[in-house]
C-alpha cells in the first residue's frame, strides 16, 4: 500500500501541532489502517517495525521523544462503552491518540479530531479522504 502524498501528511501533522490529538482510521478489513498509522508514526520518531496492530490488545502505547502515543483498535469492543475499561478519558488528555474502527464509540469521539477514511479502489489501489474537525 502507497501512504498518502505529503501534502495530505503535512495537513495532518500542522492538525497535530495546533491541537488535533485524535485522528480516526476509517475503512474495511485490510484497507490500510495500521499501515498508515505506521507511517504516521514515523514522523514521531517511532520504528515502523514496533508498530503492530492492536488488534487483540486493543491497545498499544509508544513513546516518541517528548510524548506518548495511544494507538486503539476497538474493532473487537461489543459496546462502546467498553471503551472506558481502556483508559480512554486518560487517552484523550494525550498528545496523539489514533483510533481504528472509530465508528463503534461515535458518541464519544471528541468534536476537535481528525478523521481519516481509506477506501480500497477496484484496481487495489487506495483512496485517502481527510476531514479536519475544527
Amino acid at each position: 500500500m502507497e501512504p498518502p502524498k505529503t501534502p495530505n501528511l503535512t495537513k495532518i501533522l500542522s492538525a497535530i501541532g495546533a491541537g488535533h490529538n485524535v485522528i480516526t482510521l476509517s475503512g474495511d478489513l485490510g484497507a490500510g489502517k495500521t499501515t498508515l498509522a505506521k507511517y504516521l508514526l514515523k514522523n514521531f520518531d517511532i520504528n515502523q517495525e514496533e508498530v503492530t496492530s492492536p488488534t487483540f490488545n486493543i491497545l498499544n502505547i509508544y513513546d516518541s521523544k517528548d510524548f506518548q502515543i495511544w494507538h486503539y483498535d476497538l474493532y473487537r469492543l461489543k459496546s462502546s462503552e467498553e471503551v472506558f475499561n481502556l483508559n480512554y478519558e486518560e487517552a484523550l488528555e494525550q498528545k496523539l491518540v489514533l483510533i481504528e474502527w472509530p465508528e463503534i464509540i461515535k458518541k464519544y469521539l471528541p468534536r476537535k479530531r481528525i478523521d481519516i477514511t481509506i477506501k480500497i479502489l477496484d484496481n487495489n489501489e487506495r483512496e485517502y479522504n481527510f476531514k479536519i474537525h475544527p
